[in-house]
Order: C-alpha cells, then sequence, then structure tokens
C-alpha cells in the first residue's frame, strides 16, 4: 500500500547572524510512519522542528516551502497549526508542575501553545457563565484525559502534582499532552532523553501502536537503539543539511554519518 505524503519540507532555509543553520532542508513524512531525525549536536534539527511549527520564521528570501496535508503552512501561527493536527513536544518538557497530571491534560485538551493569553481568557469567562456547557465539556475532556493516561500507564498519578513526578513520567506526560489534541502529525523532540533504557522501550512501544491506529511521527533523538529499531525512515542532519536518508539499516551502513558522528562535528 502506497502512504500518502502527509508533511513535507521543500528546500527551506535558516541563518543565524551568518551561520547557515539550515540549507536546502526537505524532508517528506508519509501517513502512519514513524520518521527519525538524527544528527551530531548542533547539525540543527531542534531547528528544523521549530520552523516546521513556526516557532521561528524561515529567511525572508527564501523560497522554501513547509506543506502539511499538501497545504502550504509557512506562517500559519502554531496555536492553529496544533488546531489542524500539527503537534509537538519540545526537547525541555514543558508542564504546569503546580496543577495535577489530570488538569495538565485538560489544559493541553482546550488551548495550545501561542493561544493569545487574552482570547483564552475571554473564553473562560464565556464557559463560566455557561456552567452547565462547560461541566459536559470538561467531563468529556476528563474522560479522554483519562484513557489516554490509562493507555501510557500512569493514570494512577492522574491527581498527583506534576512537579512530583520523574523525568520519565514527564515525558510521558508530554506525549499525553500532545495525544489530548488528537494530531495527525506529532514531532517530538528527543521524547526519551534522561529516561531509562526499559521505560525508553515502554515509550516506543506505545509510539509504535499510535502509529498503527493513524498518527504519524517525526522523532529527533539521540539514542540510537531505540531510534534504528523504531524508526521507518530515518533523515540524518550534518551542519545543517541531509546527508543521508534511508531505512536504518541504510543509515548504520553509510559512510557519509558514520563521518558526521565521528568527525569533528562529532558528539
Amino acid at each position: 500500500m502506497i502512504k500518502i505524503a502527509v508533511l513535507e519540507t521543500q528546500n527551506v532555509n535558516k541563518n543565524f547572524s551568518g551561520l547557515q543553520a539550515l540549507k536546502n532542508v526537505s524532508v517528506t513524512l508519509k501517513k502512519q510512519q514513524i520518521i527519525g531525525l538524527i544528527g551530531p549536536n548542533g547539525s540543527g534539527k531542534s531547528t528544523l522542528f521549530n520552523l516546521i511549527t513556526n516557532v521561528i520564521s524561515q529567511d525572508e528570501e527564501t523560497t522554501g516551502n513547509i506543506l502539511f496535508e499538501g497545504k502550504i503552512i509557512n506562517d500559519q501561527k502554531m496555536h492553529l497549526l496544533a488546531r489542524e493536527g500539527l503537534v509537538r513536544t519540545f526537547q525541555v518538557t514543558q508542564i504546569f508542575p503546580k496543577l495535577t497530571v489530570l488538569e495538565n491534560m485538560l489544559i493541553a485538551s482546550q488551548f495550545h501553545p501561542g493561544e493569545n493569553l487574552k482570547k483564552v481568557l475571554v473564553d473562560v469567562f464565556r464557559k463560566l457563565l455557561h456552567k452547565s456547557t462547560w461541566e459536559e465539556e470538561e467531563l468529556t475532556f476528563a474522560k479522554k484525559a483519562m484513557e489516554i493516561l490509562d493507555f501510557l500507564e500512569i493514570s494512577h498519578l492522574a491527581k498527583e502534582k506534576a512537579e512530583v513526578l520523574s523525568g520519565g513520567q514527564r515525558k510521558l506526560l508530554a506525549l499525553g499532552r500532545a495525544l489530548m489534541t488528537s494530531g495527525k502529525v506529532i514531532l517530538l523532540d528527543e521524547p526519551v532523553a534522561g529516561v531509562n533504557p526499559v521505560l525508553s522501550n515502554r515509550i516506543f512501544e506505545k509510539i509504535d501502536q499510535l502509529r498503527k491506529e493513524s498518527t504519524t511521527f517525526f522523532i529527533v533523538e539521540h539514542n540510537m537503539d531505540v531510534i534504528m529499531e523504531s524508526s521507518d525512515h530515518v533523515f540524518v542532519l550534518s551542519k545543517g543539511e541531509i546527508i543521508a536518508d534511508g531505512s536504518p539499516k541504510e543509515i548504520q551502513e553509510n559512510p557519509n554519518v558514520l563521518d558526521a558522528y565521528l568527525g569533528d562535528e562529532g558528539e
């Protein structure tokens, strides 16, 4: 069965004060695949994620495009992209530590990063004036949140403050928050960084299960074992350029990839 492209970058570029962080980078993600993005530190991986989700903008003179489901999204704001199904997590897990795990999930279901604060407050005030509608929506969101937390095997922590979670549990919560948005494509920036091997494997087992159901994943990860075992396809960035892409086996045998990791740019 031919997989349809759901997310593409076409010759995107980013320059920071004369430093070419990305140069003519083109990647294609197909539906229901796990796509790995690897490369030495400073190679441009997070910058590419930031461009895709419009955390930063492309260079003004660039002719590159970013397409989601065939539609150009170069200048679309992150919270609008999230509503359409393009969602991301960050390398540093972003949670509300003083709120419970369940409350963190509920916030993710209603308000997305980049949302205008004034609009958020207006929406909350409007819902408070219509309490019955608010309660009905909250119950629906809460049920969905608990189903996801149960799926991720952390539902027993639903009423705990997020600040008590371990690093691995915070990674699971970040994934759960992304799933609350019903994303079609989820970009994960180092989802198992600092996580013990057993939990790392469990996170990727969950990712694989979700991929089989409907979701496409684009994953930046330094853990070569899990990314090579789990990915359908892998792109390699080095000094801002794609130097290789292919199956995990092809990447592992590619001399350009070995040079990038073992050369003067390597970790």
